[in-house]
């Protein structure tokens, strides 16, 4: 299991290598899943 604090975490290599291993074609860039994990990972310790 992957917790949104985890993907808060990633560098840009492991997004762009997230991406293609799951052929997003960009999406996961596009929808900006490192800062909505930010967001959603600070959300859930508070």
């Amino acid at each position: 299991m992957t917790r949104f604090s985890q993907i808060a975490a990633w560098s840009p290599d492991e997004l762009a290598s997230i991406d293609q291993l799951l052929n997003l074609k960009g999406r996961a860039e596009r929808d900006a899943w490192i800062a909505q994990a930010k967001r959603f990972a600070s959300t859930a310790e508070g």
